[in-house]
């Protein structure tokens, strides 16, 4: 713990001197359309909101979106591997399952189960920013924000101003163990339409996985770390005229060493491949001046090939969903604006271990922005959803925030629900019970939670935010694998049969303090600062002592996390650090950086040279039971903007 509060009090007086303007570090008038639909900024909604934009995923060591959320505050990411291969997001101590990935404001999770999250197919090339809203978010968006919302907002959906003619640019990155990366990004534009795609590939031979300093030899010799991926997405879109249009397509492959990923099964040589597939149509437009209205339909359909053992048939699951949705915004007075929506998502699975099955969710909101006087701003909606698993829910919301010269409060109230997925209900379902394995469970319950969160901005100087929040959110039949009659001799994860259960209540509350901090120093010379710390607790008292959890208790007690980006006319530094104390006292930080040197030759044409460094200081450590993260990795990088 004291390494973690060390790490927090070190960025911390950087905070209090700067001298401009900042409304946010990293996207100063961020428009917010995560929390709410209408244009406002990322700390007026009354629920905090962290912003990443282009710009910053450029420059920051990330090669995924997942990996650029690792240093959000409030948020922890559970990696089974580097390069984002494979991760586990949560927010504010909730499941992985708990938490709603959008795309381009369409949902993005799968069917199957939250572990296919980071299984992403746009290239971060074609991303414009990517907003991260913590708490519960279901009245606009439905089932499955019981915790928190990822918002990726790619540059053609954005509509940003695209200068007419051809835009370019191809990369490579190469360095330890044998990794190479290919990028390349290409679009063109002409009166107000706009076409274009980007391509990404990353293999690596990885890391050899090692138990007590001995390699691990599976049935195809030496275990090792390594994966091959390819992601492509093209778009096509128009901005000029009554009506918008946007339509994407996007695909993404990877194969990869899951050696220990779900269990610690002496027999799991686990293998995986799994294929993404994401389609996306959209019309918007304006009624008059004061109504817009979109529809959205989108198509997804994921492939995960499942080899536990060479020895073991392969699972094999093709799930598909269809989303269609639709909404309007109207402009009643500068003082009140209201939306209302309505929505569908159908999905289904076909599988040799979890069966075919099909489900549906159809459901419709009304949501209101009120402000009755200037600094107080208030967002209230209710949404009501019909669910084949767990009939009707209605799930109301409400925001405030209060603006007091440099002071901001906050305040939220609101309630969500989640259905179980596939892999919970149907996982293993007809096989004999076997020790360190999951099995799922038909009658699981939806789970369900209330949300509630009190915060404070102080804006210490114009450039300078500081944001404390608490919260507290209260969930009923929260879902997990769980063995909750204990049983003498299997104390353990690899020696209980977990079962899916509904979980008695169980209440999460924790603090998170954040801090931004931008510095202009002439000449082209920025700063930027961010920092926070989050600590968390969940009471699960109700529960026999003894008994045995995969997910519910596994988030960090105290969470610390860094980003300093310096950039200049003639060099770019960027630095991540995360530190964590587990729920079992060990701790551990881990930082990664990148030097990056601008080069400009020819008219309006640049590259960039860089060098990453992650895992600076070589930790060795683990997110996911056993499975090995990567240790110190050297990266040699070259952009080229055409």
């Amino acid at each position: 713990m004291r390494i973690l509060f060390t790490l927090f009090l070190c960025c911390f007086p950087v905070l209090t001197h700067a001298q401009d303007t900042l409304r946010y570090a990293t996207l100063p008038d961020s428009i917010v359309i995560t929390a709410t639909r209408y244009a406002e900024s990322a700390q007026e909604v009354g629920q905090r909101i962290a912003v990443w934009d282009a710009d910053d995923i450029a420059r920051l060591p990330v090669s995924s979106f997942d990996e650029l959320l690792r240093v959000t505050g409030g948020v922890e990411v559970f990696s089974r591997s580097g390069f984002g291969v494979q991760s586990d997001i949560t927010i504010r101590g909730g499941t992985f399952n708990g938490v709603l990935v959008l795309v381009d404001g369409v949902r993005f999770n799968d069917a199957q189960t939250g572990h296919f999250l980071s299984d992403f197919p746009i290239p971060l090339s074609q991303i414009e920013r990517i907003e991260i809203l913590r708490g519960p978010a279901t009245v606009i968006y439905g089932p499955d924000a019981l915790n928190g919302v990822v918002h990726v907002i790619t540059k053609a959906a954005a509509q940003t101003t695209v200068t007419d003619g051809i835009q370019a640019s191809a990369g490579t990155r190469f360095g330890s163990h044998n990794f190479r990366a290919l990028d390349g990004d290409l679009s063109y534009a002409k009166a107000g339409w706009q076409v274009g795609g980007a391509v990404t590939y990353q293999v690596t031979d990885g890391e050899t996985v090692e138990q007590d300093a001995i390699p691990v030899e599976g049935p195809n010799g030496i275990v090792r770390t390594d994966f091959e991926r390819v992601a492509h997405s093209w778009f096509v879109s128009k901005t000029d005229g009554p009506v918008s249009l946007y339509a994407r397509l996007a695909m993404d492959w990877r194969d990869f060493n899951a050696y220990h990923f779900y269990t610690v099964s002496s027999l799991d040589f686990s293998r995986e491949e799994t294929r993404t597939v994401w389609g996306q149509f959209r019309l918007q437009g304006s009624l008059s001046g004061q109504t817009d209205w979109d529809v959205n339909a989108v198509f997804k359909q994921h492939k995960d090939m499942f080899n536990f053992n060479p020895q073991f048939t392969p699972n094999e699951h093709t799930s598909r969903h269809f989303v269609a949705r639709g909404t309007l915004k109207h402009t009643v007075s500068e003082a009140l604006s209201l939306s209302t929506g309505l929505s569908s998502w159908s999905r289904d699975i076909d599988s040799n271990n979890l069966g075919e099955h099909n489900d549906y969710t159809i459901g419709g909101y009304v949501h209101a922005r009120y402000q009755p006087v200037s600094p107080l701003q208030v967002y209230a909606g209710v949404r009501v959803d019909h669910d084949k698993a767990f009939g009707t829910e209605l799930t109301p919301q409400i925001n405030a925030h209060y603006r007091l010269g440099r002071v901001g409060l906050r305040a939220n109230v609101g309630r969500a629900v989640r259905a179980p997925n596939y892999v919970e209900q149907y996982i293993n379902f007809t096989r004999a019970p076997q020790r360190g394995r999951n099995y799922g469970n038909p009658a699981l319950k939806a789970e369900k939670a209330w949300s509630r969160e009190l915060g404070i901005d102080v804006y210490l100087v114009e450039d300078v935010v500081l944001n404390t929040t608490l919260f507290q959110r209260n969930t009923s039949n929260l879902i997990d694998f769980a063995q909750l009659d204990p049983i003498a001799g299997q104390p353990t994860l690899a020696d209980s049969v977990l079962l899916a259960q509904n979980i008695a209540s169980v209440e999460t509350q924790g603090i998170e303090i954040d801090g931004q901090v931008t510095r202009r120093l002439g000449q082209g010379h920025v700063l930027k600062l961010g920092a926070s710390y989050t600590r968390l607790n969940t009471d699960l008292d109700e529960v026999k002592a003894g008994a045995v959890f995969k997910y519910a208790s596994s988030h960090a007690r105290f969470i610390v996390q860094s980003t300093v980006q310096w950039t200049s006319p003639w060099f770019e530094l960027a630095v991540q650090t995360l530190g964590k104390e587990k729920l079992d006292a060990s701790t551990y930080s881990v930082t990664n950086l990148r030097v990056a040197v601008p080069v400009r030759f020819g008219t309006g044409r640049q590259a960039r040279l860089s060098v990453d460094v992650r895992n600076a200081f070589d930790r060795q450590f683990t997110e996911v039971l056993d499975a090995p993260m990567p240790g110190r990795w050297i990266l040699f990088g070259v952009q080229v903007r055409l």
